[in-house]
Parts: structure tokens; sequence; C-alpha cells
């Protein structure tokens, strides 16, 4: 498809980049150390089913806000009825499990399994978690033919749910469509769900009480890519006039006046804004967000680099720029953020940013970055075993006197 090669193409695209904004990015210096590392989960010992393999990347995964559950996509192989109803095909099986950081344990969500993935990671890029931690928004997959696997997004459908995590229980909403995207708010009273037609390219955005769960229509249209944590502002991806990933902006939402503040800059193919890779610091001043930036080659020809844009929001301008560079999520300071260094496709080094001052500072981690909540960093290292998620905390050095 179309669309699925823009995003496949935008995914591999990962290169040096020239610095840009108000602040200007030095080589970063040694700071922060790791300590009190844990084990999370490894690839071949999940409930003592060896077939079942779970999909460490930070698109496929979220972190609740205060750090002790992760929700996560595992998958495997399996038979599944084709879509005509005539014959079966071997694919990929996925599902949703959700672990207990404290404990370990693991439960599956009592939702059908899953074939497409695309809608699902979009959906993982919502702010899924209320922040008391008792509860799940989610888009879920809907079983037409009750075999246990639904395909979620084109050409399947998605319908609205709330999991109570403590009574293991899902209430099912009145909300449909071929794509699911909902997210709690930053205090957790309100709901904003997408309803996006793919066939169609349109789509509804809705708000509700999250006690009465009544939605209504608004006049504003975007999918939510992160509430501000300390303002009632969300950044928003704004459906573009003609179809295609390359057209999307991000925009400043304002929740009680149900309008757009302001436009952020983006440049190319827009196709990220959909994913993980967008985060506000902890004191909600300061977005940072995955976009391309239009780059002179030496050898004369024009393209687009990938850069980490930081958008002050008291001040309404993008800041600075990091060259190959992505959020991870934010930092144990009030304007700090975790940031993952690509070169070549793969993570160069990893960064606590500052995105007051500017400053930058190597973290003593040589693996790769998947998510950062509550001072912590969630990261996956190759193990015998295969693939393992591991986290610790960040510990900041001593300021010098």
């Amino acid at each position: 498809m179309r669309k699925a090669s823009l995003l496949i193409a935008l995914l591999v695209t990962c290169a040096a980049a020239p610095e840009v904004g108000g602040q200007t990015t030095s080589k970063p210096a040694a700071g922060p150390m790791l300590v009190d590392k844990k084990l999370i989960l490894q690839r071949k010992k999940i409930l003592g089913e060896e077939k079942w393999k779970p999909r460490l990347y930070q698109a496929c995964l979220q972190v609740s806000p205060r750090g002790t559950k992760l929700l996560y996509i595992r998958s495997q192989k399996g038979t599944v009825k084709l879509r005509s109803g005539k014959g079966f095909e071997n694919r990929t099986i996925r599902r949703l499990v959700l672990r207990d950081l404290a404990g370990g344990q693991d439960t599956v969500l009592p939702i059908p399994a899953f074939v497409p993935e695309r809608a699902v990671t979009y959906m993982l890029g919502c702010r899924l978690f209320d922040p008391a931690e008792k509860k799940i928004v989610l888009g879920v997959g809907v079983d037409d033919d009750k075999d246990g696997v639904a395909w979620p997004g084109e050409p399947g459908r998605m319908r609205g749910a709330i999991y109570d995590i403590e009574k293991d229980k899902l209430e099912m909403l009145d909300l449909e469509d071929q794509a699911i995207l909902p997210s709690f708010d930053r205090t957790g009273r309100k709901i904003y769900l997408l309803k996006w037609d793919v066939k169609e390219w349109t789509g509804t955005l809705h708000v509700a009480d999250a006690a009465k769960l009544e939605f209504e229509p608004l006049k504003f249209l975007g999918l939510p890519r992160g509430f501000c944590p300390t303002a009632n502002v969300a950044m928003m991806v704004v459906k573009p006039k003609e179809k295609g990933f390359a057209l999307y902006k991000l925009v400043l939402y304002d929740q009680n006046a149900d309008k757009q503040l302001v436009e952020l800059p983006t440049e190319g193919m827009n196709a990220e804004l959909m994913g993980s890779r967008q985060k506000w610091t902890p004191d909600g001043r300061y977005y940072c967000y995955k976009n391309l930036k239009k780059t002179q080659f030496p050898n004369g020809r024009t393209g687009f680099t990938s850069v980490m844009r930081v958008w002050d929001r008291k001040a309404e301008r993008q800041v600075a720029a990091l060259a190959g560079a992505y959020p991870v999520g934010p930092g144990p300071g009030p304007t700090s953020m975790v940031v993952a260094v690509m070169h070549a496709g793969n993570v160069k080094e990893t960064i606590l940013y500052d995105a007051a001052s500017g400053r930058s500072r190597r973290i003593d981690l040589k693996h790769r970055p998947v998510a950062a909540a509550a001072g912590r960093v969630f990261y996956v290292k190759w193990t015998d075993n295969g693939d393992a998620l591991f986290s610790a905390k960040i510990a900041l050095p001593a300021e010098k006197k």
C-alpha cells in the first residue's frame, strides 16, 4: 500500500543534520549513571511459552506514568482465516499484554488477538493509562467471525473500551470505526477518542467525562499526541486536506476552547507524528518531536534528514533541533528529556537533554532505549536468550559547588 510504503521509507530515514533554532548543542559531556538495573522480561521466558515473542520496540509498548506497569505487544506465528472466509493462511498473530513491574506478573488483556499492527501501534502512542494507573482506555479489534482474531484498521474495525486493571474487566463503549485511537487527558477525568475511517480518510474527535462515558463530538479534528502535564492543552496531529501521511501537521490544541492555538514547525513527510516519538518535558513547557529537515548535501542534491525539534510552549517558538535524534521519554528533571541519537540506522548514544539550557549529558548506556518514565530508562539488551528488556534509574551526578 502507498501509505504503508511512505511510513516504511520514513522509519528508515536517519542521517546527520545541521542544528537550527535559538539554541546550539555541544558534544554531550559525561554525566548521568544508570543504577538499580532490573530485568523486566526475557524474550524466551514468558509464561513458559517460548513461541511468544515480545515486540521490544518503542512503537510496540507503553510504560505507565508512574513507571509501575508495562503494556506491550507479543507476537507468534499462527494460522488465521482468510478475510474472504475461504481457506486459511499463515500470519503473525499479536496480543496486548500488561506486566506488573513490581511483581513481574503478566496479564493477557481479555480482547481478541490481532493481525495488522499499525493501528495498534498508533494507539500505543496515545495516553492509555489514567494517572492513577487503575484503568486503560483502548481501541479493541472487532472479531466478526468469532475465531478470536481481529483485523483492526483497514479492512477491519475497532471499538472503544475501558479496561479495569484491578478487576481484570473490560467495558465496551458504543463508538466504533475502522480505527479507534483514545487517550486520557492529564487529569484522567476526561477521555478523548478519535474515530477514523481509514478508507474514506475522514474521522471525528469525541470527548467524554471518564466517569460517565457519554461521548460528544468536537468541532476540532485531530489525533492527540501528548497532553501537557501542567496545562489544559494538547498536541494534535491534524488531518490533511488530501490523503497522504506527508501532509499531516502538528498543532497545539486548547481543550477548554476546542480550538487550535498555534501550528508547530514541520518539514517533509510527517508519518512519524502518528507514532510515539514526541514527548513533553515534565514541567509541560517544552515539547520534543521527531521530524525532518530540508537539507542540501555536499553533492548538491537536496533532501531531508532526521531531527528532533524542541518547541517552547511559553515562547511559542522552536528553540532547538538535534541532528539524528528522537525523544525516548521524560527525564528526572523538570525540563529534561531522555534522547536517543542515531547514526547509520542504529542508536549511537543516549543523552539526557535539558530543554531550558540546551545542555546535553551522555548517559552511560550502550543499548537501545525504548521508554523513559518516573526517573527510569527502559532499554533493550541482547542476552544469551535473545533480546531482553531492562530498566535502570537515572542517577544524576552531584552538582559542583
